[in-house]
């Protein structure tokens, strides 16, 4: 499987921006009612100054004769322009270096449950010495030298610190330029109900959790059946069209946190506490009740989505990262079945520009 160099590691693609300012829209009639009332709200201008933007490939990473990915993980890029991906296959965890120039380097550690060993590699952060491996399944982050690749430590996530109940361990992190860390943990259904909810722990590099969450949101909600549980009744789930979280970390911990309804930003500082907005007028994809109901498939889930408040449209943003230059990139969902236009921006109210890329919306996994 090949591996485009791609958004996915924004970092090292940020440097084929052409940059422009644009100015500011301060238009309140284009806000809506209910963030009319919202502290320090930017308001971007769709149209005003966006540049397209040309992605032009620069390398392949993926099978050779010395490797074989069967299923892509995670992404990651340190200081030195090595690609990290990680390989999320069955029996066939692994994370895999690649030079800049797309030759394979080597593996880092290996599939396991000893000590420089994961079961499956969750997320890769790196700094200026070391590489983390996230080993979610396991509770740890595996750390290696940047120089050797040698398994330097294991740091074991001391759950038992946590105060909220019935947590499990997200998928992300995000290393913090303190050598702290901000964990992200998943509740489980709330009360029986069909709402979940992500919430954010600091961690210090030997493991240990603050007690209390720093900052938490809504994360999903699933359709589920009314029906008593059965054979034939569905377990709770998702579709493509489901409102979801998005949230990203700066290096120094500022949060930056969607609802995907709409093209709707909040900002918060490293205690969780709320700073500004930011926000673009933005029209939503259409969705018809047909539409929606041929992406559940089955007949069960078909069922429950006609008995459920399916909304009439799309999503606006289906996902949220910064780059090394702390600008935002934000892909959206629109009337293209089979691209998604990404926006590339920074919070004091400036569009860089737009650029599509492959996706497909009806594929879309929350």
């Amino acid at each position: 499987m090949n591996i485009i160099k791609t958004a996915q590691y924004i970092s090292t693609i940020a440097i084929l921006l052409s940059l422009s300012n644009c100015s500011e829209s301060k238009d309140s009639t284009s806000v809506p009612h209910h963030l009319s009332e919202l502290e320090n709200l930017v308001i971007y201008s769709e149209t005003n100054g966006a540049k397209d933007i040309t992605l032009i490939q620069d390398k392949i990473y993926g099978d050779s004769d010395d490797v074989f990915i069967n299923h892509v993980g995670r992404l990651a890029v340190d200081i030195y322009g090595r690609v990290y991906i990680s390989d999320w296959g069955e029996g066939t965890s692994g994370v895999y270096v690649f030079d800049s120039d797309g030759s394979f380097i080597t593996q880092v550690g290996r599939e396991g449950k000893g000590p420089g060993e994961y079961t499956t590699v969750s997320n890769i952060q790196s700094d200026s010495k070391y590489i983390y491996l996230l080993d979610a399944g396991q509770f740890k982050i595996e750390v290696f030298s940047l120089e050797s690749f040698n398994h330097i430590r294991t740091i074991m996530i001391q759950m038992d610190k946590i105060k909220e109940n019935a947590l499990r361990l997200g998928f992300d992190f995000f290393l913090l330029e303190d050598g702290s860390f901000l964990m992200t943990f998943m509740s489980r259904q709330i009360g029986g109900g069909s709402e979940k909810k992500i919430l954010f722990h600091r961690m210090d590099s030997n493991g240990v959790l603050s007690a209390e969450s720093l900052f938490q949101q809504k994360m999903f909600q699933f359709y589920q059946s009314s029906d008593p549980p059965g054979p034939q009744t569905p377990l709770p789930f998702t579709m493509p069209f489901t409102r979801s979280a998005l949230a990203t970390v700066d290096n120094d911990g500022t949060i930056y946190s969607a609802w995907s309804e709409e093209f709707l930003v909040k900002i918060y500082n490293p205690k969780g506490e709320y700073e500004k907005a930011l926000y673009l007028p933005f029209q939503n994809s259409s969705l018809t009740e047909g539409e929606a109901t041929d992406l559940a498939g089955s007949s069960e889930k078909q069922k429950v989505l006609r008995k459920s408040n399916v909304l009439d449209s799309w999503p606006a943003l289906h996902f949220m990262t910064l780059d090394d230059y702390g600008r935002i990139w934000i892909s959206t969902i629109t009337d293209d079945q089979e691209n998604y236009e990404w926006w590339v921006l920074d919070k004091d109210g400036r569009v860089y520009g737009t650029f599509s890329l492959s996706g497909k919306k009806s594929e879309r996994i929350v």
